[in-house]
């Protein structure tokens, strides 16, 4: 018997996302049609792992006692995970096999990101003592390597969010509410704009990321110009793997009723081709905290369910 749950939650609006070249707009009343069904939304976090159809359908998995990660992020093709616990970091494909692993060491580390190609971890490591950000980066073999360290201006102004450009050879990050840019060769970086949690596009055209006011900003990398949505969100945007998609952590205020409980964020995908938009997921109260796209999301259930039945979960 497999260790999974389902919840319908019947939450379809629609709204909207500018196209290609975005500016501040009001939203419409288009709803997202013929989502992609290889496409979903997980979080693996704690031993239990979530995925979310964009239909609205919730599968939860117990898979305890193994890799009971505390940070974890998916890849951008969406189909490996990355994942902390304690100092190590592993990753896993999407049968839950290990790819590889690695013992940091690393203390006070907010926030990870697999690159494209699988085979490269970078993470933000802060040392408050000292009040100084490290951007490093570890591999399945060869030492840890410091690609930048940038001073905290005060102790609230911690490093978070970090994301790869697609190849490989630069990553974005926050610091207090500055979006930086480095060069993982050179370790030359710049400040791209001002906001937090940034995160690249897998096709290396935007940069995502939120505005200080609390808006979803999309900096265009070729004209370096950024672009306005009109749009709130708590947290990280996440980019779909072909980058036509965007899902957030968007703020309001209401019942969710299909669950019971009081809530003020909701999932909601944008498709940036035709102002477009689906509510997908009610959290009742929890954050985007680890959760992404996963590709052939068929595939990581069934995965998921053989696993929990061989723990004996029920």
């Amino acid at each position: 018997m497999q260790a999974q749950h389902e919840i319908s939650f019947g939450l379809l609006v629609a709204l909207a996302l500018g196209a290609h070249v975005m500016s501040a707009q009001s939203a419409s009343d288009k709803e997202i049609q013929g989502l992609p069904s290889t496409l979903a939304i997980a979080q693996f976090i704690d031993g239990r792992f979530l995925l979310v159809g964009l239909d609205g359908r919730v599968q939860q998995f117990d898979l305890r006692p193994d890799d009971f990660f505390t940070l974890a992020r998916f890849s951008p093709d969406g189909t490996l995970i990355v994942g902390m616990t304690e100092r190590t970091i592993i990753v896993l494909n999407r049968r839950f096999e290990r790819v590889w692993q690695r013992n940091t060491g690393a203390r006070n580390v907010t926030s990870i990101a697999l690159s494209a190609d699988g085979t490269k971890v970078a993470f933000l490591e802060n040392d408050l003592r000292l009040r100084t950000a490290h951007v490093e980066i570890t591999a399945a073999e060869g030492p840890n390597r410091i690609v930048g360290t940038i001073a905290l201006v005060d102790s609230s102004a911690q490093a978070r969010g970090v994301s790869w450009d697609p190849k490989g050879e630069r990553i974005t990050f926050g610091v207090g509410d500055k979006i930086r840019i480095v060069d993982v060769n050179s370790k030359a970086n710049i400040t791209a704009a001002t906001g937090y949690d940034p995160s690249w596009s897998p096709d290396g055209q935007w940069i995502a990321y939120r505005s200080t006011e609390g808006q979803l900003v999309l900096l265009d990398m070729k004209a370096r110009a950024p672009q306005t949505t009109g749009l709130s969100l708590s947290s990280s945007a996440h980019w779909s793997p072909d980058s036509n998609y965007i899902f957030i952590d968007e703020d309001y205020s209401a019942r969710a009723s299909a669950v019971g409980c009081m809530t003020n964020s909701r999932f909601v995908v944008y498709r940036l081709s035709d102002k477009a938009r689906k509510i997908i997921y009610d959290p009742c109260g929890l954050r985007d905290a680890n959760f992404g796209w996963v590709s052939d999301a068929v595939e990581w259930g069934r995965a998921a369910s053989a696993k929990a039945s061989t723990a004996g979960h029920r």
